[in-house]
């Protein structure tokens, strides 16, 4: 995990003008990214979309 934040972190650092993103996948990756972009960068809730696909400790429709 600390390797896509440490690449995000790059990415965004190069963003111009107003932003936004989506973030899909592995629950604990989009709960990161989301408190980075809302703590850090200091973005409004409404530029930032996420899509949890899965979470590894549970199983089927659990």
């Amino acid at each position: 995990m600390d390797d896509i934040l440490k690449v995000v972190k790059e990415l965004a650092s190069k963003l111009k003008g107003k932003k936004m993103v989506y973030i899909a996948g592995d629950s604990r990756v989009c709960i990161a990214l989301n408190q980075y972009f809302r703590k850090e960068l200091k973005w409004d809730v409404k530029q930032i979309k996420t899509k949890p696909f899965w979470n590894p400790s549970k199983k089927g429709l659990e």
